[in-house]
């Protein structure tokens, strides 16, 4: 079996979260969607990867197996496609956001964070004002 990202990261999100609902969410999928990822990754697999609990979703022996060897591909992939982009300039430059205050102070610091964490060649500006001064900037 070809083991492609989307397949890896909905099984690591199950494996991390141990809820269907909770892993949907974190990857941005709807529940029966990522179900029907995890379902087709079994069958492909012959192999049953989550025993289903009234609790959440536990490995088996088959998934904690495969646990491992999914964390080091979706790593992998991460560290290649970082290379590439690197290599193409998009580490580096300015990001511009303009936000209105609410916004900008219950939302932005958490997301700049993270995005500062994972890219710190990118420099960001932020841009507070009403509506009508950031649609004027734009």
């Amino acid at each position: 079996m070809d083991f492609d990202q989307r397949h890896l990261r909905a099984f690591l999100a199950v494996a991390d979260e141990k809820s269907l609902g909770r892993a949907a969410r974190a990857i941005h999928l709807s529940q029966p969607a990522l179900s029907r990822l995890i379902q087709s990754m079994e069958v492909r697999l012959s192999a049953k990867l989550f025993d289903r609990h009234p609790k959440g979703m536990l490995l088996t022996v088959f998934g904690e197996a495969l646990l491992p060897h999914a964390r080091a591909l979706v790593f992998e992939n991460e560290q290649a496609m970082a290379a590439l982009d690197r290599m193409r300039g998009l580490e580096r430059g300015t990001v511009r956001i303009g936000a209105v205050a609410s916004v900008a102070r219950a939302f932005l610091p958490d997301i700049v964070r993270r995005f500062l964490t994972e890219r710190p060649g990118i420099r960001i500006e932020l841009l507070e004002a009403n509506d009508l001064a950031l649609l004027q900037k734009s």
